[in-house]
């Protein structure tokens, strides 16, 4: 990461965001009133003359415009500027008294052309190059990512007397970021057989502003923070951006900036679109966005080709007639679906309540890292006799993996000095390779994928019947499902693929027995509840989760880019999943994206003295409604003494959750 030019050498200064709103009525885009055209024109040049700034009274928010633009020619020859001219006269010839020449003038801020067109393209000195933007197919990982937006927002105590500033400051730092990045201002369009295209310009991002005042849960931001930002205050039509995707339907921009407004605080919304690049993307978006709110632009992967085996193949006219039976059965996280509903989309099973009519909510359970560690010490002690110690703490590069689609018909044992039997990755059938070995102290992001997983699964199949919402299929739902997210970037095809930004996020699954008649890894048994329950058997399903993340390789990807690049329609990529059903777990974490992030926005206090930025108090994923079943590690600062997990069930589900002591003697609260 490299720091490149400050603002005042920025090509692009006047932002060309356009309005937009979400509604007629609750949304707005804030624009810049004509009496700041004076103080703009003049501040680009208060870089150079940073001592005599104070004589014009030139507000030092309003920097870095761009005086050689259309729109600023424009606003100087409006009457709501009198005596421009003659006061930029003025500054030159107080440069010239300080030696600041018109040449050297020229060479700390060269003369930028008022717009840059898409067919033009920046070079890293800041000067326009003619070029072109042509449409990008996106990768194979890209094709098969959710067709949505990522949704997180950032919160932050606010003084909404400087609204307008702010936002003035936030469309110049997207117009700044959009010249910088122009995949991220770009669009993505369907063509046919639902293949995705970049159109990559230097267009602009979208900013919204909407006030929630009516509509938020809690009368003011001190009142959220008090609160502990639950997560249900983020939950609501309101926080929804549409992403429809498909042929003959306009282009979607790829990132949507919402900036949401409650009584004292910024709730920053940040919709990154699924099928252009991964959370570990977004991460990189965050950054460069506060860099540039912060008057850096920063130096970060931007390479959209994915250097893979398969992963830039053209879908077969033909592959409808293809058998996809040997891929499938190398990839059985995935299924294919009937109807181009996806790609990645659950494959549903026939029966059961309909999604929409089941009754969820979501929560917050807080974990002091210190009693993660007491976690993961007791857990190794039923370790196995050899492996290396991890201490990874995040699915990204780190955590989990599938067991590359080979079937575990037994498990392979080794002795402690007790006698009793550790747990090894476990014999397996359709391949050659041998078991992998396990780590020999767990990681923190383990411990709590499988404690959450137990505990869910227990939860959710001792609920009563008439809370019973799932199709049950003998011998299908005797085995238990945890679907973990993990960014394959550091273990495959790293060399060829330095640069890349895309979709690298795969489905790992672990599966264990779960049969009620069965003394499972995952249902446990009777044990000594003063230590947690049966503490062995979670170590056993702990290892278990650290094996399958070993198993994320290059094989692994092969398979999977094969089986993307080869089904006739992306759209008919399917889940082998069904969350309904109580032994079906998606896991992930988003630990850490964005949290040490440094914003400078008008009206947002800076953290400390003698500083300019500061980070968000916390990041919050926002949702349109309550996911059915789902556990999401939430971002946190590096320093921060806790996991947040946020755990989405059916209601009845998290009450027992709530009342299991096996699992909660291990939280330290619950927000929520």
């Amino acid at each position: 990461m490299k720091p490149l030019r400050p603002f005042s050498d920025c090509p692009g200064s006047q932002p060309t965001v356009e309005a937009n709103s979400i509604n007629s009525h609750a949304s707005h885009l804030h624009q810049p009133s004509t009496t700041n055209t004076v103080h703009e024109s003049l501040s680009s040049w208060t870089g150079l003359l940073p001592n005599l700034s104070f004589l014009f009274r030139v507000t030092p928010s309003f920097l870095w415009t761009n005086p050689n633009s259309d729109s600023h020619q424009h606003s100087t020859s409006s009457s709501a500027s009198p005596g421009l001219a003659s006061l930029k006269t003025l500054y030159s010839r107080l440069a010239e008294k300080l030696g600041l020449t018109p040449k050297r003038i020229q060479n700390k801020r060269p003369k930028m052309p008022a717009t840059i067109k898409s067919s033009d393209r920046l070079a890293a000195n800041g000067k326009t190059v003619t070029g072109s933007h042509k449409p990008v197919k996106l990768s194979a990982w890209d094709q098969a990512a959710m067709r949505g937006y990522i949704r997180v927002c950032l919160c932050f105590p606010f003084d909404q007397s400087r609204l307008d500033d702010a936002v003035s400051h936030l469309k110049a730092s997207l117009a700044r970021l959009a010249h910088q990045r122009p995949d991220f201002s770009g669009t993505i369009e369907t063509r046919e057989g639902g293949i995705l295209w970049l159109n990559k310009a230097p267009n602009e991002i979208p900013l919204y502003v909407e006030d929630l005042t009516e509509k938020f849960p809690y009368a003011s931001y001190d009142k959220l923070k008090e609160a502990g930002f639950p997560p249900g205050a983020f939950v609501g039509q309101h926080f929804n951006h549409p992403c429809p995707m498909g042929e003959n339907l306009p282009p979607v921009p790829v990132s949507v900036i919402k900036a949401y407004l409650i009584p004292g605080g910024l709730i920053l919304g940040t919709y990154f679109c699924h099928a252009f690049a991964d959370g570990n993307c977004l991460r990189i978006f965050l950054e460069c966005l506060s860099a540039q709110t912060c008057g850096q632009s920063i130096d970060l992967p931007s390479n959209k080709r994915l250097n893979a085996p398969f992963a830039n193949d053209t879908n077969p006219s033909t592959s409808d007639n293809l058998d996809l039976t040997p891929l499938l059965k190398k990839t059985p996280e995935y299924a294919v679906l009937p109807d181009i509903t996806g790609p990645t989309q659950p494959r549903l099973r026939p029966g059961g309540r309909p999604m929409d009519e089941i009754e969820r909510t979501g929560k917050l359970f807080v974990f002091k890292n210190s009693r993660l560690d007491e976690l993961r010490e007791i857990i190794s002690g039923w370790a196995p006799c050899e492996g290396n110690e991890n201490n990874a703490d995040s699915a990204n590069g780190h955590a989990t993996g599938h067991t590359n689609g080979r079937t575990i018909s037994g498990s392979q044992e080794c002795r402690h000095t007790n006698g009793q039997p550790c747990y090894s990755s476990g014999s397996e059938s359709n391949s050659s390779k041998e078991s992998l070995q396990t780590t020999r102290k767990p990681s923190k992001y383990t411990c709590i994928a499988g404690l959450t997983f137990r505990g869910i699964v227990k939860a959710r199949l001792s609920e009563p019947k008439e809370a019973q919402h799932y199709p049950y299929t003998p011998g299908v739902d005797d085995v238990a499902r945890l679907q973990t997210m993990v960014n394959w970037t550091s273990r495959a095809f790293r060399a060829d693929n330095p640069e890349y930004y895309g979709n690298a996020t795969a489905v790992a699954v672990t599966e264990v027995n779960c049969h009620p008649r069965d003394t499972s890894i995952l249902l446990g048994r009777d044990g000594d509840k003063a230590q947690g329950g049966d503490l062995e058997t979670l170590s056993q399903l702990v290892y278990k989760i650290e094996n399958t993340i070993a198993s994320v390789d290059e094989d692994f990807v092969n398979a999977r880019t094969e089986m993307f690049s080869r089904i006739s329609d992306p759209r008919r990529i399917g889940l082998e999943f069904d969350p309904r059903t109580p032994q079906d777990l998606g896991f992930n974490t988003w630990r850490f994206f964005g949290a040490e992030t440094y914003w400078n926005i008008p009206g947002v206090r800076p953290e400390g003295p003698g500083m300019k930025s500061t980070r968000p108090d916390v990041l919050r994923r926002m949702q349109d409604v309550w996911n059915m079943a789902g556990a999401l590690i939430l971002p946190a600062r590096n320093n921060s003494p806790v996991h947040e997990l946020l755990i989405t069930l059916p209601v009845t589900a998290m009450e027992r959750l709530c009342n299991d002591k096996d699992f909660m003697q291990w939280v330290d609260h619950v927000i929520g």
